[in-house]
């Protein structure tokens, strides 16, 4: 495995971690331990990740790129057990390359389909945008990358 993707994942699932930690925490939610066995987190109600990325669009090559590592990490925790001693279970929806629509999905994710977390699109164009929706709902979200200072 590269060192990027090695760091990717490995950044990714700290942060996933941190977050439902908190989450759970300030909401007496489920306290199992990590090292949970699989067999035990498949008996578990799954945590469910959203995540708006470009399938289609002119970012859609790095979006199906982002698709793929958050599944690959996803698959990586599931095999250790969960996150917390749950499964994780994600869900995509695509943005179509576009800010308007990433924020439209992020807020359906959220209301519609109460995911416990959401992952972030590729691009500051459409990060931006969703970031600032999760936000008013008090949710963190999970960036998988970003350059543009205006998202930090």
């Amino acid at each position: 495995m590269s060192h990027h993707r090695t760091r990717f994942l490995s950044l990714g699932a700290a942060a996933a971690a941190t977050a439902m930690l908190a989450a759970c925490s300030s909401s007496g939610g489920p306290s199992a331990s990590p090292s949970s066995s699989s067999s035990a987190a498949a008996t578990k109600t799954p945590i469910t990740i959203g995540a708006s990325v470009s399938l289609t669009g002119d970012f859609s090559a790095d979006g199906q790129a982002f698709k793929r590592g958050y599944q690959l990490w996803a698959a990586d925790v599931n095999r250790a057990g969960g996150l917390l001693g749950h499964p994780v279970k994600l869900v995509f929806l695509d943005d179509k390359s576009d800010p308007t629509q990433g924020s439209t999905n992020v807020q359906q994710l959220i209301s519609s389909d109460h995911v416990n977390l959401v992952f972030g699109p590729f691009s500051s164009l459409i990060t931006g945008p969703t970031a600032s929706v999760a936000a008013r709902y008090g949710y963190a979200m999970i960036e998988g990358a970003g350059g543009a200072p205006a998202v930090w």
